[in-house]
């Protein structure tokens, strides 16, 4: 029989009576409720007073204000490039291509803490330095420093308080003290860091202060060993005590000295490892490990040159301290220093997905009525596998999707799973329209009017054109922002569109916007098909059912 004709049927079913059909349409109303609700939860509607990107982001700019094309935090600084030598001592410890002797070229930014890119330079202020390493296999390492050796607040929620605390009073110009006073009393681990920060002497420029990367990430040997480390930065420049008289400087001559001497002659650092041992927090970057742990020196950083904000590379790079070698170092946790440096860009909800739909072939006829025979004619064994296998991937990227928009510690390990997910799904959505040209879809139901076929046919195509578009605008998202886009392991995708901020911003939010898009037409067709299957009961989903065992 022609795919556009309707198939034998089965007999007819008694057609329900009101009360009967009262209760079914409850029943899909309830389904899609609890739908709902989950895919809520997992968005954070449900919880509002939660903290999210968008509130940290939101205090950010209470606090500094609004300045359009700068960073949220660390919003002034420098760019600044040259290369990282290693010495090949690091092999030791991880399979990384970065430890293996030889030299590969770094891009960076020297910065102070805050959103206020006018800030006049002092001594007092965080400094920080974030780091690309461009590896020869076209991969990168990033990481972000800060002069600290230890990071104030053990969690977001801890760095949101001193956020909202730290916003200056109208009255005087200047934090509210109760305010502070209360901040540590909730949590003294943040006072027990503040001591040790104090007792630490200020340096005085860029070039002779030691940076920190406060997380802690698990490096792996080629012989299979597994160490916890975290790194830091040395000066090779000798140390100097910043001068207690920093308001009769100029406002920029933190910035102006780190110019004059990168000009003058290269800037150089040793990359030192801490090898950690078990017992030592790797979830809590508010504590120092022992002094007596094992350090190694692994490379030299060479800062060669040195660039205004406007014209560098770097301007447009988030350095995010889990942008890593894939095999280089797994992290055990994502401790809140990173946190704060991903705050350092507004985030917008990421959600990627695709749904698969049922197929359709128009019959020449309409039928109306709920007592009609079902079709028994089923789709094609390798569509209905298809299908369900597209059903279940989808479902859990609209889930892990939501989630991204308000996760904080969690964010990254939801991204490594997303991207793949996505790509996996845009090529499923090829090999199921090419196997949909060569296996013709059984009839739709006969109870389905002509209009009601339009609007399937239609429901399908936005389907099929959004689980196709959606992956492919993430990808060029990513390749816009030179976010490596790693599958699995070392496997990775290359970039498809040329680095650019502004392209990377509108496709984000052209991403979201079709996002959202998708998740209403899965909705629609979920709502569809419990309709049909549930009160009008035309078989429509039994051309997919997979019959187990026979």
């Amino acid at each position: 029989m022609p795919a556009d004709r309707e198939g034998p049927g089965e007999p007819a079913r008694p057609q329900l009576g009101p009360a009967g059909t009262l209760i079914r349409l409850a029943l899909v109303g309830l389904i899609l409720a609890v739908v709902l609700g989950t895919y809520a939860f997992l968005g954070g509607w449900l919880t509002p007073g939660a903290l999210t990107p968008a509130r940290i982001t939101d205090a950010f700019e209470h606090v500094a204000g609004v300045h359009p094309g700068f960073r949220r935090n660390h919003a002034k600084g420098v760019g600044v490039s040259g290369f990282f030598e290693s010495n090949g001592a690091g092999a030791r410890f991880s399979k990384a291509v970065v430890f293996r002797p030889g030299r590969v070229p770094v891009i960076g930014r020297f910065s102070l803490s805050g959103g206020r890119p006018d800030v006049a330079d002092a001594p007092g202020e965080v400094r920080g330095l974030g780091l690309q390493f461009s590896l020869p296999d076209g991969e990168m390492w990033r990481t972000a420093m800060i002069n600290l050796p230890v990071f104030p607040f053990r969690t977001p929620e801890a760095f949101y308080e001193n956020l909202v605390a730290s916003a200056p009073d109208p009255a005087t110009g200047k934090p509210d003290p109760a305010g502070m006073k209360a901040l540590l009393e909730r949590h003294p681990e943040t006072a027990r860091a503040l001591a040790v920060i104090k007792g630490q002497p200020i340096a005085s420029g860029f070039d002779n202060t030691t940076f920190h990367a406060l997380n802690a990430f698990r490096f792996t040997s080629s012989a299979g060993v597994s160490v916890p480390v975290r790194w830091l930065l040395e000066p090779a420049q000798p140390f100097e005590a910043a001068s207690g008289a920093p308001e009769s400087r100029d406002r920029n001559y933190l910035f102006d000295a780190l110019i004059a001497q990168v000009r003058r002659q290269p800037l150089r650092w040793h990359l030192i490892l801490t090898i950690g041992q078990p017992g030592d927090p790797t979830r809590d970057a508010t504590v120092a490990w022992p002094p007596d742990r094992e350090r190694v020196d692994v490379g030299t950083l060479t800062l060669d040159r040195v660039e205004a904000e406007e014209t560098s590379p770097a301007r447009d790079i988030n350095f995010d301290p889990l942008v890593l070698r894939p095999r280089a170092s797994r992290r055990p946790t994502i401790p809140c220093s990173a946190l704060a440096r991903r705050c350092t860009r507004d985030r917008s909800p990421g959600v990627k997905a695709s749904r698969s739909s049922r197929a359709r072939s128009p019959p020449p006829t309409s039928v109306g009525g709920s007592d009609m025979p079902t079709p028994t004619r089923q789709f094609p064994a390798l569509s209905r596998l298809l299908h369900w296998a597209m059903a279940a991937m989808v479902l859990t990227m609209l889930g892990i999707g939501m989630a991204m928009v308000v996760s904080l510690g969690d964010y990254h390990a939801l991204v490594s799973i997303h991207r793949p997910l996505g790509i996996a799904i845009l090529v499923l959505v090829v090999i199921r329209f090419v196997n949909r040209r060569l296996n013709p879809p059984p009839p739709f139901p006969a109870s389905m009017s002509e209009a009601e076929r339009r609007v399937a046919t239609a429901s399908e195509l936005a389907m099929y054109g959004l689980m196709l578009v959606l992956p492919l605008v993430g990808w060029g998202m990513l390749s816009a922002a030179r976010y490596p886009i790693v599958l699995y392991g070392s496997l990775h995708l290359p970039f498809i569109l040329p680095h650019s901020a502004t392209l990377y911003a509108v496709l984000r939010k052209a991403h979201t916007v079709l996002a959202y898009l998708f998740f209403l037409t899965f909705l629609a067709h979920f709502a569809a098909i419990l309709f049909h299957t549930l009160v009008l009961r035309d078989g429509i989903l039994k051309r997919m059912e997979i019959r187990l065992g026979g």
